[in-house]
């Protein structure tokens, strides 16, 4: 029994802390991005860092090895880019999906009209997703940041709602 307390503890602890965090994704979307963007860089930071320490350690000879030293100071170096500009880094990662929505939006619909040309006579509700795709892939590009901020803060409500489910779960299930 005092295992079943301590678990229903431990879940309603991680419920309250998710809850927190919900509130600050929907409360504040830029200061979540931001944080992403700090830890990543910092990471980036980091790891390149630790590749260039370990080149200089263990003498530089080698094709690999020099990769590997290019690829480190370009991981310092990008991690120092998205420390100083967070904002462009978030904006980037919507952009690229966007693109990669509207060219896949753009194959579909050419298979609706090798659909319509071949006689498919429901070629037209085939058309519709990829339209839509398509828009939505051109808003995430010309919208970056403000999809983003939506994206956190569409995460966040979720993870409140996860977190105030979990808790009348623990509560209902102690009153059993």
């Amino acid at each position: 029994m005092e295992i079943l307390k301590k678990l229903k503890s431990t879940f309603i602890g991680m419920s309250i802390i998710y809850l927190i965090i919900g509130i600050v994704m929907v409360i504040s979307p830029v200061f979540v991005s931001n944080f992403i963007c700090y830890f990543i860089g910092a990471l980036l930071i980091v790891g390149g860092c630790f590749g260039i320490f370990s080149y200089i350690q263990n003498g530089g000879s080698g094709f690999l090895v020099r990769m590997t030293l290019l690829v480190s100071i370009l991981f310092a170096a990008l991690g120092i880019y998205i420390l100083i500009n967070p904002e462009t880094f978030v904006s980037i990662i919507p952009i690229i999906v966007g693109i990669m929505l509207m060219l896949e939006s753009l194959d579909k619909i050419a298979s609706a009209f090798k659909a319509k040309k071949n006689g498919y006579e429901k070629w037209l509700q085939v058309l519709i997703a990829p339209i839509i795709i398509f828009i939505l892939g051109l808003i995430l590009i010309v919208y970056p940041f403000a999809t983003v901020t939506i994206f956190i803060r569409v995460i966040g409500v979720f993870l409140i709602v996860d977190a105030i489910s979990n808790i009348f779960l623990a509560y209902s299930y102690g009153k059993m």
